[in-house]
């Protein structure tokens, strides 16, 4: 999709990406997933942190972004975040919306993303419209 099409609002963009335990793993690799400072506890962190860690790289170029909370959807974990792009030579701003949700009980994290060229209600609405689809149906 063309970020042309994008920012005028006739496309959109959006990514998941889940994480989590593999039962046909060694035993090893499967206890070194689910320890307490192991693959899990290092990637609901890598969520946690990298809406902000991002706000921070990119304030210094003017962007600004905020985080929202979205529902939990049976998630002990969930934090979003909304960040607006910069026009570039486009027509409109460029919207960016990402959320994740982990599981203790699962060890796993699903990441969704949605670039749309509208305003930020909307696309955290979308993003959280796709939520309800995925999220339950990754396995809880």
């Amino acid at each position: 999709m063309s970020e042309v099409a994008v920012a005028d609002g006739a496309g959109a963009e959006f990514t998941i990406e889940t994480v989590g335990l593999n039962p046909a793993a060694a035993q090893s690799a499967q206890e070194q997933w689910t320890a307490a400072e192991g693959g899990y506890e290092h990637q609901l962190t890598l969520s946690r942190d990298g809406p902000r860690v991002l706000l921070g790289i990119l304030n210094p170029h003017g962007l600004r972004g905020s985080l929202f909370a979205p529902p939990s959807l049976g998630a002990q974990h969930a934090e979003g975040f909304l960040l607006r792009l910069p026009k570039n030579g486009l027509p409109h701003h460029i919207w960016s919306g990402s959320a994740y949700w982990a599981f203790d009980t699962l060890h796993a994290v699903i990441d969704i993303g949605l670039i749309e060229g509208t305003r930020k209600v909307p696309v955290r609405k979308k993003l959280e419209q796709i939520a309800k689809t995925i999220v339950p149906a990754f396995g809880i």
